[in-house]
């Protein structure tokens, strides 16, 4: 069976889905002797699941890294304003 998803979100509700099933499967089989269905996700599907997990556990504003990119600012370490921020408009538009 092959899970098809639109967004990484839908992925992860997939995957936790399917694990619920196969558990409930697991249950229903030991107690009948039909034979049972298995769920095989392949190792590019849990990284993914995992790597959404940690993108939903981290936090959106990280204020030490803020701070630091202040104080590099207001130094004069990252140059021109401006011209920084033209160079990450530019880079965020080329994703």
């Amino acid at each position: 069976m092959k899970i098809q998803a639109e967004r990484p979100e839908e992925l992860a509700q997939t995957t936790q889905t399917t694990n619920g099933d196969r558990n409930r499967r697991t249950e229903t089989s030991n107690t009948s002797d039909s034979p049972s269905d298995s769920i095989n996700v392949s190792s590019d599907a849990r990284l993914l699941n995992t790597a959404v997990q940690a993108a939903k556990d981290a936090p959106e504003i990280r204020p030490a890294v803020v701070e630091r990119a202040k104080q590099k600012l207001l130094s004069g370490e990252l140059g021109d304003p401006d011209k920084l921020a033209e160079r990450m408009i530019d880079h965020m538009l080329k994703l």
